[in-house]
């Protein structure tokens, strides 16, 4: 089910983000899938809070759910604030597009400079 994004900040193509695309993004940055009991989500370990403890993240896994576009919206805010990163990053990474950012460099990493001209 689509459902209609109130909120004019919110990319729309986080309604293309899949639980594949999920997982295989939780995977490729260190989260693993723990075992839990409700099948509707799926839990996962990562990296250490600030106590020294693995963080852990419930990820939507049921597309079919009203609120699973809501649910997939919170998860790629919690990765940004995690990461440090903006949210459309942590979005392209999911969807694996490579966009170039107004430098040049891809998904709005800074490119690095070329050596200066030597005399």
């Amino acid at each position: 089910m689509t459902q209609k994004l109130l909120n004019p900040w919110i990319d729309p193509r986080v309604h293309q983000v899949r639980p594949a695309h999920v997982d295989a993004y939780m995977r490729q940055h260190g989260w693993r899938p723990v075992p839990f009991p409700r099948p509707e989500v799926r839990l996962y370990e990562g990296p250490p809070a600030d106590d020294g403890r693995p963080m852990n993240q419930l990820v939507p896994v049921a597309e079919q759910a009203d609120d699973y576009g809501h649910r997939v919206i919170d998860l790629i805010t919690n990765l940004a604030l995690i990461e440090q990163r903006r949210a459309a990053e942590v979005l392209d990474d999911m969807l694996g597009v490579t966009t170039p950012s107004a430098n040049g460099a891809a998904n709005g990493k800074v490119a690095e400079a070329a050596p200066a001209p030597t005399a």
